[in-house]
């Protein structure tokens, strides 16, 4: 996984979205963010984003957790973690 913003993982994502997201992440108690993407060019769902947070209170406690990870079992929706943020101050 590559280290980003936060800006750069919620432009993956509708700016409609972010308040929600920010909310999750507190709620969470997340002290990172990472965005799972589709990366396989002849999937029907290549390009398809989503994030999760990582956290104590979260299923991934730590980024170590993620590495090598990914989201969904079914080849053509999986979706390999790709990047990570650590959680704002103003976020917390």
């Amino acid at each position: 996984m590559k280290h980003a913003t936060i800006e750069y993982i919620l432009s993956h994502f509708h700016p409609s979205t972010h308040a929600a997201l920010r909310d999750k992440a507190i709620q969470a108690r997340a002290t990172h963010i990472v965005l799972a993407c589709n990366m396989q060019p002849t999937s029907p769902w290549f390009g398809t984003c989503t994030v999760l947070c990582v956290g104590p209170l979260c299923v991934y406690r730590t980024l170590a957790e993620c590495e090598g990870g990914w989201l969904y079992d079914e080849l053509d929706k999986r979706q390999g973690f790709t990047h990570y943020a650590e959680i704002p101050a103003d976020w917390q």
